[in-house]
């Protein structure tokens, strides 16, 4: 059965819910801060409510969230910084019987806000009162769910949110010429968003504004920019990257054939897919990256689609087939660049373990030849009237051969460890024979033996290193 709620609205979008199920108690503004005004200047109210404290019914318990915050949407060129592009959403939405949510985002110029004071004595300061209270609720659940100090009932929240968008409405029609009037600079949204993440959008015309092309062009720009703000305070980048969040956008909606807008939407996750599988191939990133992510969104908005019956089982089964087929070619191609670049990385391992190899020996030529220097009684000696203490102290034999045995023991120690960790390291090609026998012919765990080496070799190491610098302390006193 075909929903018909595209009847009511003209946009089209999805929020990506991999799990198929939106969790409209999880709001946050984190991923949409505004960086050029502090918390004074622009405050944000984010809250979610619901009753958790009255006896549970039969019906769904409704959730009223209020997010409200100051952002840039400046997307343009602007040279001469004509504007700055910083805009309040005031976004009011409350579940229904069916689970999914209903609601209105207010748009405002901020400057217009700073410009009537009183908009924000009427209605940010309210909701911010609202939300207190809201987290005051919550902190007694933590300690009493049942009966806490501090309640709140539904309708002591759904109550005077409902009259405060009432009254941001109208602001949205004063006549009053003082000051800086609203009259048609608020804009509102209304939308509903599936559980499956499904949003229909339609952005209401302003009385007195010519509706013409350039009116149809703002509504949609405001309706866009609605769908994205509801997406960041209700989605998470889970399976891309934050600046790929823009996967999908929103369409109008064809209402005498929604399939239509049904298979753009679709597409829009096509395109991403292609676009990130050529972009990852010329990085040579792993597989488990953001194809495989946004593949699962694709099939995920495939599956929402059927539900609402823009798509038929048959029509569902083949896309979803298509991205199997898309994710299996991505497989494939990223195998070979793993195999080659595993290859690459066996090379630089055996050089590196080479490259530590010599570094031992030269170490260990060295502190013979300390030794020896030590053994014939140099005393040879260079004058510095720069830093004359250090110089004396870095030229007494027994300093020499103090710090020689201490890179000394130092590098043992890395030698000793990395031949234990790294795959071409001897004590590990040791540790991993198929089976390690003691004299006994008892079995041990190759881990733990690991483990006890690295941990032996690390205490002798600092012991050894420790007693060499005290040492040559004493041995220069």
């Amino acid at each position: 059965m075909v929903s018909e709620i595209h009847k009511t609205h003209d946009l089209l979008g999805w929020i990506p819910c991999v799990i198929g199920r939106l969790d409209f108690s999880k709001v946050s503004t984190e991923q949409i801060k505004c960086e050029e005004l502090d918390s004074s200047q622009a405050p944000e109210i984010c809250f979610s409510y619901t009753d958790e404290h009255s006896l549970p019914t039969i019906n769904s318990t409704k959730i009223i969230n209020v997010i409200s915050s100051v952002y840039n949407w400046k997307d343009s060129e602007d040279k001469e910084n004509e504007f700055d592009g910083l805009f309040r959403y005031i976004t009011i939405f409350e579940s229904l019987e069916s689970g999914e949510v209903e609601g209105s985002a207010f748009l405002i110029l901020h400057e217009d806000i700073v410009n009537r004071p009183d908009f924000s004595r009427d209605i940010i300061e309210p909701l911010q009162k609202i939300s207190t209270d809201v987290t005051k609720y919550k902190q007694e659940l933590i300690k009493n769910p049942y009966a806490p100090e501090f309640k709140m009932n539904t309708d002591e929240v759904l109550s005077p949110v409902n009259k405060i968008k009432q009254l941001i409405r109208t602001y949205a029609e004063d006549e009053d010429e003082c000051v800086h009037p609203l009259k048609n600079r608020v804009i509102e949204v209304k939308f509903n968003i599936q559980t499956n993440g499904l949003t229909f959008l339609k952005t209401l015309p302003r009385s007195g504004v010519p509706q013409n092309l350039e009116e149809d062009t703002t509504r949609f720009i405001v309706a866009k920019q609605t769908f994205i703000y509801l997406k960041t305070i209700l989605h998470r980048h889970k399976h891309h990257l934050a600046n790929e969040d823009r996967l999908t956008s929103v369409h109008i909606i064809d209402a005498a054939k929604p399939k239509r807008t049904a298979i753009r939407l679709v597409d829009d996750l096509r395109r991403s897919v292609i676009e990130l599988k050529e972009r990852e191939l010329e990085d040579k990133k792993s597989p488990d990256h953001s194809v495989q992510g946004v593949i699962s969104y694709a099939k995920s908005l495939i599956q929402a689609l059927q539900e609402i019956g823009y798509l038929s089982e048959e029509e569902m089964a083949s896309k979803k087939s298509h991205f199997d087929n898309m994710l299996s070619s991505w497989k494939s191609m990223a195998s070979k660049i793993e195999s080659k670049d595993k290859q690459q990385k066996e090379v630089r391992d055996r050089l590196i373990n080479y490259q530590l190899l010599s570094l031992f020996v030269t170490i260990t030529s060295l502190l013979f030849l300390g030794i020896r220097y030590v053994g014939n009684n140099a005393t040879t000696k260079i004058k510095s009237h720069i830093f004359p203490k250090i110089v004396e102290y870095f030229q007494d034999p027994s300093t020499l051969i103090s710090y020689l045995m201490a890179t000394y023991f130092l590098t043992l120690i890395y030698v000793i460890y990395k031949s234990s960790i790294h795959r071409f390291g001897l004590l590990n090609k040791l540790l991993t024979q198929p089976s390690i026998k003691l004299i006994t012919t008892i079995k041990i765990n190759k881990a733990k033996v690991k483990l006890y080496i690295l941990r032996g070799t690390l205490a002798v190491g600092i012991i050894g290193f420790a007693l060499i610098i005290r040492l040559s302390f004493i041995s220069t006193a």
